[in-house]
């Protein structure tokens, strides 16, 4: 998914709520989790929880971004991919 396919679901969750602004949403993960490390990738997660109140309830939207590195032969790593991805509520 694109940052802008997310931030649209967001709205379709948020059912008539004010939004945050679009950035706001991707500012600060909640959580940030490798997955897998060999010798020349790594992936990790980054997830993200975007809270609510509806009807008195408290709900959160959850999505998260997961990055593909490659390491060099230093350890140094390079950005290889990047996709985006919602969580079921």
């Amino acid at each position: 998914m694109t940052a802008s396919q997310v931030y649209e679901a967001y709205l379709v969750w948020l059912g008539g709520h004010p939004p945050k602004p679009a950035r706001q949403i991707f500012d600060l993960p909640v959580a940030n989790c490798d997955l897998f490390e060999d010798g020349g990738r790594v992936v990790n997660r980054l997830f993200f929880l975007v809270p609510d109140t509806f009807g008195g309830t408290l709900r959160c939207f959850s999505f998260f971004e997961e990055n593909t590195f490659l390491k060099d032969s230093r350890g140094d790593m390079t950005l290889a991919g990047s996709t985006l991805h919602l969580l079921p509520e």
